[in-house]
């Protein structure tokens, strides 16, 4: 399988420079795109990450773009509807039914989005690349043939709640997981603003939760 990753900036897209603006993290699928005469639509699934205020801001003023057709929030992600004029049709390289995404469009927040995408044809992926450079600063950071061994699926984190979201988000952000790790459990609690015991235990909850997904134990899930 061949395999890509690269580095973008759109300055156009609608929630990237907004990640930057608000400090935030958002995970990024694109689901299906169809078109009319005048525009091209696109249904894209958002999980975004970080400080809950800051996510709030982030979710509102997405909410207002322009281009916005539909918008549903459920606990952890939206989910937006949105059109773009038939002259962006560059845009619908995202949703070539050749590739596939090995990971979220992570939206980071300095601005730039990160991609990692396969296909069992190299023309494919260069195309994208191609695409990438002529409408987004885009930059390889890799594309070569190799076995696939890592794969992300949203369903991960989608039963977590905020509180216990926002726990594990954090100590990931901030080196917890790390090895020496880069902060412990009281300066997360201050950054969450409870005590403690109250982000220790919305922790360990998200953590119960994930396990099952990393270890392959399904049978735990229903539990």
């Amino acid at each position: 399988m061949w395999v890509a990753k690269v580095k973008i900036v759109h300055k156009e897209c609608i929630t990237s420079q907004l990640t930057k603006k608000h400090n935030v993290t958002n995970l990024v699928y694109g689901l299906r795109t169809y078109e009319d005469k005048t525009h091209i639509y696109f249904n894209v699934i958002h999980f975004p990450r970080g400080e809950d205020k800051n996510v709030k801001a982030f979710i509102k003023e997405v909410k207002k773009d322009k281009r916005m057709v539909k918008f549903e929030e459920s606990e952890g992600m939206f989910f937006t509807l949105f059109k773009e004029p038939k002259k962006n049709k560059h845009l619908s390289d995202f949703f070539n039914p050749k590739i596939f995404y090995l990971k979220p469009d992570i939206n980071t927040p300095t601005g730039h989005e990160i991609f990692e995408v396969a296909s069992w044809d190299r023309k494919e992926l260069q195309k994208f690349v191609d695409m990438t450079k002529k409408h987004m600063q885009g930059e390889i950071l890799k594309l070569k043939e190799e076995k696939i061994v890592d794969f992300f699926f949203p369903h991960l984190t989608a039963k977590l709640t905020n509180k216990q979201r926002t726990a594990i988000s954090l100590a990931n952000q901030y080196g917890y997981y790390d090895y020496p790790r880069k902060i412990d459990q009281d300066q997360l609690a201050k950054l969450m603003k409870t005590s403690k015991s109250t982000f220790q235990y919305h922790l360990r909850i998200a953590e119960k939760k994930i396990m099952p997904f990393l270890l392959g134990n399904y049978q735990m899930l229903n539990e």
